[in-house]
């Protein structure tokens, strides 16, 4: 994936500073198989899920009614542009239920978080019996969801009023957005960005480890050029 190739050549070799996070470091505790893998600029459609399975990341689709659906559906909702192009933290699917589990993910610059997380996770019972459909239910396997501040992202992208969603593609087997997917995950984020967060796992098996991207906050240096950028082309349009 070639992300500078998504902005408008105008943008193109304007410092923007600290216009993208990187994430430095990843340190696991009680992971009982393999680590977790930082993918530098890498999420989006198609972008490996975890570091031991060949699951994949895709946009979201629902049925007619608004609700979502596998493997596809009549509205596709690709993965939202907050998350593309970022890095992105690939964990081991098999430490979904590893007790005593927790990561402490750092970056080099103050980072806006964004926590995927399986909405068939029924934390409170321990399992991952909850409807695939439906945000996951916090508390009990996921109280430290609870505990760390985050808090259920809705910009406006999904049908019905509906807070965002991305989906997993289990097999690897599909091409594009909304295309043969098998689950959901519901996506999450911090109010205030930060250098490090620590995550924990599902506490339970049946399920789909969390994912973990962090996009960097655009210093105001950065954000005064590109508007100045935005203005320039404007004018030139006129």
């Amino acid at each position: 994936m070639n992300c500078k190739l998504i902005l408008p050549a105008v943008f193109l070799g304007v410092g923007f500073g600290a216009a993208q996070a990187a994430i430095i470091s990843v340190s696991e505790v009680g992971r009982g198989g393999d680590a977790a893998a930082i993918v530098a600029e890498g999420f989006g459609e198609e972008a490996l899920t975890f570091s031991d399975r060949t699951h994949q990341h895709n946009g979201a689709a629902f049925n007619a009614g608004g609700t979502l659906v596998t493997p596809t559906g009549t509205t596709i909702v690709p993965l939202p542009g907050y998350l593309v192009c970022n890095d992105y933290v690939r964990f081991a699917n098999n430490a979904r239920d590893q007790g005593g589990y927790s990561a402490t993910v750092t970056a080099d610059v103050p980072t806006t978080w964004y926590l995927l997380l399986d909405n068939r996770i029924n934390g409170p019972s321990g399992d991952a019996g909850n409807l695939n459909t439906t945000d996951p239910v916090l508390g009990g396997t996921f109280q430290w969801v609870i505990d760390g501040g985050w808090e259920r992202l809705n910009t406006g992208i999904s049908p019905n009023g509906q807070a965002d969603y991305t989906s997993v593609d289990e097999g690897g087997d599909g091409t594009g957005a909304g295309i043969g997917l098998n689950q959901h995950y519901s996506v999450w984020t911090l109010s205030d960005p930060s250098l490090s967060v620590t995550v924990s796992n599902n506490g339970t098996g049946g399920s789909n480890m969390i994912s973990l991207v962090g996009a960097a906050v655009p210093e105001p240096s950065g954000l005064a050029l590109l508007g100045l950028s935005l203005l320039g082309l404007l004018r030139r349009r006129r």
